[in-house]
């Protein structure tokens, strides 16, 4: 089985895995996220593009958030037929990916890591990640504001406007600037809309 043949059994994997999750962590977030990698990862030509490929795929198997507490990135990277230090460090790199972990740049985790990590933090940003935002606590059925724990706008301050400042290649930080300018301003129309003072 060559790297492509790989790559097409991990995608198919991941669509089961996930046909479930919500709208905002579903397999078009996982695509989305590939799409970004790949173009971060062309500007970075010293890193593994096919453990990049994989780290994003599957970056979001075990999150515990979706997963509820199942494993299955471990037993599904044994089924592949590849050597066990590349298995060791896509499972490795996978496990860098969550911002609560990671909120900070870290240049000694690997490069493929941080691309990703990148790659999945500029889904988050401008109009995709508002969509997201507001379909995850939709469905979580928490409001968009008021003196409440886990309102949608809170999630917006709390977490959605320091993001850019945790990026870590040139690229990424290039193509966060516009979005992360979008989203500020949307926020500041929908506080504007409330008539509320920050």
């Amino acid at each position: 089985m060559n790297k492509q043949e790989i790559l097409a059994v991990t995608r198919a994997f991941v669509q089961e895995q996930m046909a479930q999750n919500d709208v905002g962590h579903d397999y078009l977030h996982v695509e989305r996220v590939l799409a970004l990698a790949e173009n971060i990862a062309a500007t970075q030509p010293v890193c593994d593009l096919f453990v990049v490929r994989m780290v994003a795929l599957l970056h979001d198997i075990d999150d515990y958030k979706l997963r509820k507490g199942e494993h299955t990135l471990s037993d599904f990277l044994e089924t592949l037929p590849i050597a066990a230090a590349q298995r060791t460090q896509i499972g490795l790199c996978t496990g860098y990916i969550s911002y609560s972990k990671y909120p900070k740049p870290d240049p000694t985790i690997p490069l493929e890591a941080r691309i990703v990590q990148d790659a999945d933090r500029l889904d988050a940003l401008g109009a995709i990640g508002i969509a997201r935002t507001f379909a995850y606590t939709g469905a979580k059925q928490r409001p968009f504001y008021g003196q409440c724990e886990g309102a949608t706008l809170d999630h917006f301050s709390e977490k959605l406007c320091r993001l850019s400042d945790s990026l870590n290649t040139p690229r990424a930080k290039e193509i966060a600037r516009q979005r992360q300018a979008y989203l500020n301003e949307y926020v500041e129309q929908f506080y504007a809309e409330l008539n509320l003072k920050r």
